[in-house]
Parts: structure tokens; sequence; C-alpha cells
């Protein structure tokens, strides 16, 4: 009897040290299953981070060429500039001798082709904004007009870049120039327009807006004579008739 019992308390205890045994190697299988996902996932970061690392890498490479090709193009356009300066001092040295050797009257000329004055209309829209829209004043001074409104514009305009400078030939310019040469122009017969002033770096101007001009309307413009000559104009009296 007792070695029965005996055999059954071993049995259970058996049992019992396989089940635990069976739950603590299930235990560790899925630990080492969670370890090893872990592990891979953490091998996917790394070849992730790799193929980053060599995505920056052939950027950098890819700059870095860029840069040489650029660096190589400013040396040549710094080349370039080098040899433009020389070549604009060489033709400015030459210019300035053949300039000593001309006359005043030479010299005056040259000048006109730098500072001049134009005397423009330009009828319907009372804007000032398209220089190509506007018509010289013909060498008799007459315009005919089909509209009620129109602009006028007397201007200064120079060059950009001068042969003659100021500085130098200050005489020449004072032959040239039309000290105030707002003041040489003058509406006589109508006096229901506005001035528009401008300014800019080689443009001044003033422009006559008329509006709401009644038909059969003669509006005269009178300029002086020194205006005249510079205008090119045959007379020193500009109509305009309102049709």
């Amino acid at each position: 009897m007792k070695r029965g019992i005996a055999y059954i308390l071993l049995t259970i205890l058996f049992i019992s040290l396989v089940l635990v045994g069976c739950n603590s190697n299930n235990s560790n299988i899925k630990e080492a299953s969670k370890h090893q996902q872990e592990i891979n996932q953490k091998d996917e970061e790394i070849e992730e981070l790799k193929n980053i690392i060599n995505s920056k890498e052939k950027e950098i490479s890819d700059l870095m060429t860029e840069k040489e090709m650029l660096r190589n193009k400013l040396s040549s356009k710094e080349s370039d500039i080098k040899y433009l300066t020389e070549e604009v001092d060489y033709y400015r040295k030459f210019i300035d001798s053949i300039l000593t050797e001309m006359t005043e009257d030479e010299l005056i000329e040259i000048a006109k082709n730098e500072v001049w004055y134009t005397l423009k209309f330009k009828p319907g829209k009372l804007e000032k904004d398209n220089d190509n829209e506007y018509t010289p004043v013909p060498k008799d001074g007459k315009i005919e007009v089909n509209e009620s409104n129109f602009l006028v514009t007397l201007s200064e305009r120079q060059t950009m870049h001068r042969i003659l400078s100021p500085k130098e030939y200050p005489s020449i310019y004072e032959k040239v120039r039309i000290d105030k040469y707002t003041n040489h122009i003058k509406i006589k017969n109508y006096s229901n327009y506005e001035v528009q002033p401008a300014s800019g770096t080689i443009v001044d101007a003033n422009t006559y807006c008329f509006k709401d001009v009644p038909k059969g309307t003669v509006i005269e413009i009178e300029i002086t004579e020194q205006l005249q000559k510079r205008l090119g104009l045959k007379t020193r009296t500009v109509k305009i008739s309102v049709k």
C-alpha cells in the first residue's frame, strides 16, 4: 500500500516537473522570438540608415562636382571681366586722344547726341505707360486729333554712357543743355489742362494732360527759339486741332 502511494506521488511530481519545464520552455521560446524580432527590426533600421548615408554621400559628391564647375565658370568670367575692363580702358584712352584734336563745333555735335529733347503727343488714353504710343510733333507743328483727350510730353533725354564727360567739358554742355527746359514751353490759349512732371535716371519730362477738349478747339503751344532748334522744328508755334 505504501509503495502504491509513493508511486502515485512520484508520478504526480514527475508530471508537475514536466509541465513546469514545458511552461518555462514555452516562455523562453516566446522571449527568444521577441528578441529575434527586435534584432531583425534593428537590422532593417541599420540597413535603412546605410542607404540614407549612401544617398547623402552621393549628394555631397554631386554638390562638390557642381561647386567645382561653378568655381571654374567664375574664374572664366573673372578673366572675361578683366579683359573687357582692359579693353574699355584702351578705347577710353583712344577716344580721349581723338577728342583733344576735335574742334568745339564737333564736340557740340557729339554732346547733342548725348543730351537731346523730344516733343511728342498721344491722343486717346490719358496714361503715360508706353512711349511707343507717342508720335513726334511734325516739323510744321500742325497736329490734328480725333479724340477729346490727349497728352503732350516735352522731355529731356540723356544717354546712359557718354563720350563727353560733363565734368571735363562743362562749357560744351552749357551750350547744349537748355537750362530749365520746361520754362521754354507755354500753352497760350487754353487753361483746362494738368501738368504731370516726371524725373528719372536718364529721362526727365513734363506731360500736359488735356481732357474733354471740345471739338473745333485749336490749342496753340509756343516754344522758345532755343528749344525749337533743339527739336528741329520749322516753327515756334505748335497747333493742335481737335476734330
